[in-house]
């Protein structure tokens, strides 16, 4: 899969700080007005939207069909000292708790939206 030769380098190709200071205030507010609280991220590659959501105080899980990418997914939360749950899982085969999704931000192609 080519997300997962990808998945070690992919971080270094997004200004991360720069992106989640822009799109995480619009986010929350509006998971934050929908009254969630806990959040399932699709498609959450890196897991860097699932992890910003977590230090915003969401109870947060991420699924990714990259192995790849959740592994990374699982390296970012550990550096940052957070607990999120991330499997490895389609769209069609989460596994996450059907309790986290409510709301599903998914930043797939690189356009955050809301999927109610």
């Amino acid at each position: 899969m080519l997300y997962d030769a990808f998945s070690t380098d992919y971080d270094r190709f997004v200004n991360w700080p720069g992106r989640l200071a822009v799109e995480m205030p619009f986010l929350g507010s509006r998971l934050r007005e929908s009254g969630a609280r806990r959040v399932l991220d699709a498609a959450c590659g890196t897991g860097m939207h699932a992890i910003a959501m977590a230090k915003l105080g969401f109870e947060v899980a991420g699924a990714d069909l990259s192995a790849g990418m959740i592994e990374r997914a699982r390296a970012n939360a550990a550096a940052s000292g957070l607990s999120v749950q991330f499997e490895e899982a389609g769209l069609g085969i989460c596994s996450v708790p059907s309790a986290h999704r409510p709301l599903m931000p998914c930043s797939a192609w690189e356009t955050p939206c809301l999927i109610y």
